[in-house]
């Protein structure tokens, strides 16, 4: 599913065994969009770069409940890719997490922002997840700088029901 400039809204979808040549296996989303996400199951999915399952770049929102991804791979983010958000807050609240893998970053989850925006991920269910051979087994998050604004400050809140066999390079769980 790819989408740019629209609001989208998923309730009780699968995404399987899809494949992106670079970004987004299952969904890309980008440029002023909004994703209310809800029970949805993304499984098998594969993207090249970024994003096994979902690929969200320059989005105004990202609410997602109860969303469950198992055995999506990337190179970065093995289940989603959160890339410079325009909004000063995003939400994944009881995700399941099992066992996608990045190749580099971000096992289940890669976020980037040059803004301060707050990721909250709550109630998660995470394991068997890796950054094979980089950092954040389940979360990594990078503050890009831009240069004429050096006073930014991104941040990341991850809580768990359940946590385990989640591995990486540096931070098994969060780096």
């Amino acid at each position: 599913l790819f989408m740019i400039f629209g609001d989208l809204v998923l309730r009780d979808t699968s995404f399987k065994a899809n494949t992106a040549a670079k970004l987004g296996g299952g969904v890309y989303m980008g440029f002023s969009s909004s994703l209310d996400s809800s029970s949805n199951t993304f499984s098998g999915n594969t993207a090249e770069r970024k994003g096994g399952a979902l690929y969200l770049v320059n989005t105004n929102e990202l609410s997602s409940r109860d969303d469950k991804f198992a055995d999506n791979k990337a190179h970065d983010g093995g289940c989603i890719s959160l890339i410079l958000p325009r909004t000063d807050h995003a939400s994944i609240t009881s995700p399941v997490l099992d066992g996608c893998v990045a190749q580099h970053s971000g096992g289940a989850i890669y976020f980037e922002s040059s803004t301060d925006v707050t990721l909250k991920v709550g109630s998660a269910t995470a394991q068997n997840n890796k950054a094979v051979n980089g950092a954040g087994g389940v979360v990594y998050w990078s503050k890009e700088s831009d240069r004429m604004n050096t006073d930014i400050n991104p941040a990341v809140i991850v809580t768990f029901v359940s946590e385990n066999k989640n591995s990486a390079v540096v931070g098994n769980v969060v780096a």
